[in-house]
């Protein structure tokens, strides 16, 4: 899985008629570092636990 890092605002702002939202190999493209890692680490846990349910 993915997991990505572009705030929820830029995504809203660009439907809104805002600038578009930059691609991952853009000089303009920008995450929120702390929100990525935690909602990183939160979906791998969520994963695992979920494959460790199975295997036993």
């Amino acid at each position: 899985f993915a997991v990505g890092g572009t705030p929820q605002a830029d995504f809203d702002a660009e439907e809104a008629g805002g600038p578009p939202v930059p691609s991952h190999h853009s000089p303009l493209f920008k995450i929120e570092p702390e929100a990525s890692v935690v909602l990183g680490v939160e979906a791998t846990v969520l994963a695992l636990k979920d494959l460790l349910q199975v295997v036993r």
